[in-house]
């Protein structure tokens, strides 16, 4: 027995090999090496590097990992779609595990629980779950939220709350929580991804914090603002621990777009590490801010004589004039007033009082001191659906992102053509307001692998409309299955048990019924029965989920079935969804009622000149001539030997190799010399029997041929 206080799991692919620390305890190293080539594993001993025992019984070994207590190592067969579990006490293979397509990657769980194993062409993108107590096996999709998975390598977080699988076939790593066994999100790593190393350190806190809605220029940072959140990244759990916000609380920022920034120090150290995050926060000045601003560039302009003062006097004078009406909620005549600015503006800079880039600063600042702005965002939970009738939520979220107040503030979703009902018809710059609908999924939603919506917000400004758009995609989670079952009816002859055959021609009637067992809609489904050479015809070639088609075709049994004991034939039922090949298949048993038997009967004549039907001398011989029959339905297969109690060069082989077939019959010979005590007795009585053999079972014949010659 191997001492295995420390054990190593390696993988090796030709000439390459990958080491993968699995457990350490105390001391003696062993070394588990996948031979792909050699459908074996090598057990090596790394101190005197020496193989000290091989373990057979296994179908193209790729993947490997030991178990934490060491008892058990698990590696996955490419060949045989299953995974063998190796007890390290003997170094043999103790059970088969069935996974899905040409498993590859596998890992383990801190804890040894659980082992995740990666199955490359599975048409869901299948990781298969194998609880290490029983063997017992579940499986996650992973062709979820827009993976279209062809799993690699795959790899357990140092926690065990994670399993990050790497998907060949596109851009993102699948990222499991083992808490639930789904697939929580994506993580995107680059074009074929192929293999994962092992997680070393701790788990990075996950921090929620969006972007904040516009603040008026002179407003303090407030928890409003400042409203980050830290949690675990798969569970969701609320972190504890110490928050900084730069800049922080209180501060009053410049107008413009401006960084915020949180960090997070956990107050759980071993488990978690620290963690920081970015929102941009914009500083909007109000329109009255922005007139003051224009007014002090404008005096600073006369100032610097680059723009008399007569020209400065009177574009001051016109804006103080539109700061009045708005003072007064004349928003209108606001307006007018800067026109009337921009007009002016234009005139100086065409007469030479202003240069042209000072001039169209000021032009720029006027159109923009009144700024009316609509955001608007959607969010929808969950994030997935498998069914018709199953509900989305959506919530709508409209914030006033200008610098005026707007009004009569309404939600419509063009795609779903319903009003949403909002919490608040009118807004000031800055605030928000919400809604929500839910919406319930159709079976035409689950074929088309989405729903994508499209929501616009509208308010009112001084007798204009002021909108915005917003999208939001759910994506369907499609399972197209089939299953598919089979009867088989024999039609009667001989007496023969219900359900049995026992002559070639018979014919088998095999009914299939297949159905979508799936939750999308399958079209030209086809069977192929490895028995059956013609296509096979069904009521219906298209079905939606959980209808079901009946097909039929016909077996004619041969020689061949008969001697084989039975008709064991696999149909498999097809279709192709979205470029995916979607199967399932089932088996059917039909017995033959075998019969195997032998008759013999048998001829004598003697060379007596006189009559050679009797004898009348010594020395004179009789010629037995034998004919054993295959009787009964299956072939008898050589020797076919005759028995003669009178021969003493018994057994007579009449055939010496092949089959006898049913109904079908050999002879032979043998030859008896006359003795003194045949004419003493005045007749001489043979008898004779046949074998054969069956199945490797020796049979004789039914009967025993008799036959008496006397003397003359």
């Amino acid at each position: 027995m191997i001492n295995k206080k420390k054990l190593y799991s390696i993988a090796l692919v030709s000439t390459a090999l990958v080491f993968m620390l699995v457990s350490i305890t105390d001391a003696a190293p062993y070394a588990y090496i996948t031979n792909y080539g050699d459908n074996e594993v090598a057990v090596i001993d790394t101190a005197t590097k020496l193989v000290v025992a091989t373990v057979s019984g296994l179908h193209g070994p790729w993947g490997i990992v030991v178990i934490p207590s060491g008892k058990n190592v698990y590696v996955t067969n490419l060949a045989s779609n299953n995974v063998s579990v190796i007890n390290t006490n003997t170094n043999t293979v103790t059970a088969q595990v069935p996974v899905g397509n040409w498993p590859y990657g596998v890992a383990v769980t801190p804890d040894g629980t659980k082992v995740y194993v990666t199955n490359q062409y599975d048409a869901m993108g299948n990781i298969s779950v194998i609880n290490t107590t029983n063997n017992a096996v579940t499986n996650i999709p992973t062709n979820v939220l827009g993976v279209d998975s062809m799993l690699f390598g795959i790899a357990v977080t140092s926690n065990g709350k994670q399993v990050y699988a790497a998907n060949y076939g596109g851009i993102n790593s699948s990222v499991i929580d083992t808490a639930t066994n789904t697939v929580a999100t994506t993580a995107p790593v680059g074009n074929n991804s192929v293999v994962f190393g092992q997680f070393v350190g701790k788990t990075a806190p996950a921090i929620l914090w969006n972007n904040p809605a516009n603040i008026v220029y002179d407003t303090p940072l407030s928890r409003t603002q400042l409203s980050a959140n830290a949690s675990d990244p798969i569970s969701g759990a609320s972190l504890h621990g110490a928050i900084i916000y730069t800049p922080p609380l209180g501060t009053v920022l410049t107008a413009g777009m401006h960084t915020l920034q949180v960090d997070f120090i956990p107050d759980d150290a071993v488990n978690y590490t620290t963690a920081s995050a970015n929102v941009i926060i914009n500083v909007v000045l109000t329109p009255t801010q922005k007139i003051h601003q224009m007014i002090s560039v404008i005096q600073d302009l006369v100032t610097s004589d680059e723009l008399n003062n007569r020209s400065g006097i009177e574009l001051i004078s016109v804006l103080q004039n539109a700061n009045e009406y708005l003072s007064h909620g004349y928003t209108d005549l606001a307006i007018v007033n800067l026109k009337n600015f921009i007009h002016q503006t234009e005139i100086d800079i065409s007469y030479g009082m202003l240069s042209p880039k000072n001039g169209t600063i000021l032009i720029d600042r006027a159109k923009d001191v009144i700024s009316p702005a609509l955001t608007i965002t959607k969010s929808a939970a969950p994030i997935t659906y498998n069914a018709a009738g199953q509900p989305i939520t959506y919530t709508y979220t409209v914030t006033n992102s200008g610098n005026v107040n707007l009004s009569d503030i309404t939600v419509k979703d063009t795609t779903l053509n319903q009003r949403i009902s909002i919490s608040n018809g009118s807004l000031v710059p800055g605030q928000s307001t919400m809604g929500t609908y839910t919406y319930m999924t159709s079976q035409t939603d689950v074929e088309n692998d989405y729903v994508v919506n499209t929501a616009t917000s509208s308010g009112i400004f001084n007798n204009n409309t002021v909108s915005n758009t917003t999208t939001a995609t759910v994506n369907a989670v499609q399972s197209p299955a089939l299953l598919i079952t089979k009867t088989a009816s024999v039609s009667p002859i001989n007496g023969d048990t219900q359900g049995t055959y026992s002559a070639p021609g018979q014919f088998i009637t095999y009914t299939y019924k297949v159905q979508n067992t799936g939750n999308v809609y399958l079209s030209n489904i086809w069977i192929i029965d490895d028995h059956i050479t013609s296509s096979i015809t069904m009521s219906s070639s298209n079905l939606a989920p959980g209808q079901s088609t009946i097909g039929n075709a016909t077996y004619s049994t041969t020689q061949l079935d008969i001697d084989n004991g039975s008709v064991v034939n696999t149909a498999t039922s097809s279709c192709i969804f979205n470029n995916n090949t979607v199967s399932n298949t089932t088996t059917a048993t039909v017995n033959a009622v075998q019969s195997p038997a032998l008759a013999i009967r048998q001829l004598a004549t003697t060379n007596n000149p006189t009559d050679p039907t009797t004898y009348n001398a010594i020395g004179q011989t009789i010629t037995y001539t034998y004919t054993v029959t295959n009787s009964g339905n299956v072939n008898i297969t050589a020797p076919i030997n005759v028995i003669d109690n009178k021969i003493a060069t018994s057994p007579i082989t009449i055939q010496s190799n092949g089959n006898l077939s049913p109904g079908n019959c050999i002879s032979g010979t043998s030859t008896y010399i006359i003795a003194q005590s045949d004419l003493k007795t005045g007749y001489m009585t043979n008898q004779a029997f046949a074998t054969g053999s069956f199945n490797q079972v020796t049979k004789n014949s039914i009967n025993t041929a008799t036959r008496t010659v006397n003397a003359q």
